[in-house]
């Protein structure tokens, strides 16, 4: 290559804007088919000349453009602009399946909390989000707990945009300063409303987290720990599936130790704001030596949602 090409290459590969062009079309405000493309071509580009081109390989094949990205006609004419041979571009093609692995190994997902439109979804799921966790219960701690009045209508929404892949997230009331229902009931509650509206559901998700605004969890450490076995006994003895949403701050805010064990054979949906689309544990806590599920951001284009990682 020449050296106006790799001086053209660095500025390509480091520039700010092409950068967050580069990075998956969820976490961008915009989305056009075309320049979509041509930034993979850059993002194909960038790998060849890069000494860690693990980075644009995983952009490129999480893309739901990539199927499209060898048939493009003008990726011949780039890759000769480029200077790129056959022989190096037949290399990467080899390099490729392995990032594919990887990048395809894991189900990304969106979660919400408030009503989401049939056509949001849609435009999510095209981004390859394909499983939906929707919020079905909510704290309401001046009523003691309630079904999320949206939860219907969202799961019927993302049903109408495809989504088979639906779990459900509860938001337990509790607090000494709160009337709460008791976690039997919340959870009968939610079990007739799957009943009723003939909902598949797959998980429920416990939410572990404290709330300023009903200061909920706060019994002291040990009351705390003695609270959240309850819920897992009324989880248990409703029959549903079910795993633990937290994160390693809030276990120790509300338990008092990193190290408290509630029931790690559960599986574990754990926050941690990185964007890194993982499921590895950077701090482990409650048990846990692996996770099911990552929150990796709580930013999206639509605002809605917070995008995850998952098992399955």
């Amino acid at each position: 290559m020449t050296r106006s090409g790799y001086i053209w290459m660095y500025t390509l590969c480091t520039n700010a804007d092409t950068i967050s062009r580069l990075q998956p079309t969820s976490q961008r405000a915009s989305f056009d088919v075309a320049s979509d493309l041509a930034d993979l071509h850059h993002s194909l580009a960038c790998a060849i000349y890069s000494h860690n081109p693990e980075k644009q390989l995983k952009i490129i094949y999480k893309s739901h453009l990539y199927p499209r990205l060898f048939e493009a006609r003008d990726l011949i004419y780039f890759l000769h602009i480029l200077e790129i041979s056959p022989t190096m571009f037949k290399a990467l093609l080899l390099l490729l399946p392995a990032y594919a692995l990887s990048a395809y190994a894991l189900i990304h997902g969106v979660d919400s909390s408030s009503l989401v439109s049939t056509a949001t979804y849609k435009k999510a799921k095209a981004e390859g989000f394909t499983k939906a966790v929707i919020r079905g219960y909510e704290e309401a701690c001046g009523d003691g707990g309630r079904v999320d009045p949206n939860f219907v209508q969202t799961y019927k929404n993302a049903r109408a945009a495809g989504y088979t892949n639906i779990d459900t997230y509860w938001f337990p009331c509790n607090g000494s300063g709160h009337k709460c229902k008791s976690y039997a009931t919340q959870l009968a509650e939610i079990s007739k409303t799957f009943n009723a509206n003939k909902m598949k559901i797959g998980k429920i998700w416990v939410d572990i987290e404290k709330d300023s605004v009903c200061n909920n969890w706060n019994y002291g450490a040990a009351g705390n720990q003695a609270q959240a076995k309850e819920i897992i006994k009324a989880l248990q003895n409703s029959g549903l599936k079910f795993g633990i949403y937290s994160s390693p701050g809030e276990w120790s805010a509300i338990f008092g130790s990193s190290h408290f064990v509630l029931d790690k054979s559960a599986p574990l949906w754990f926050a941690t704001f990185n964007n890194v689309e993982t499921l590895t544990l950077g701090a482990h806590f409650g048990g846990w030596t692996t996770a099911f599920g990552h929150q990796y951001t709580d930013v999206s284009a639509s605002h809605q949602f917070d995008l995850n990682v998952f098992a399955s």
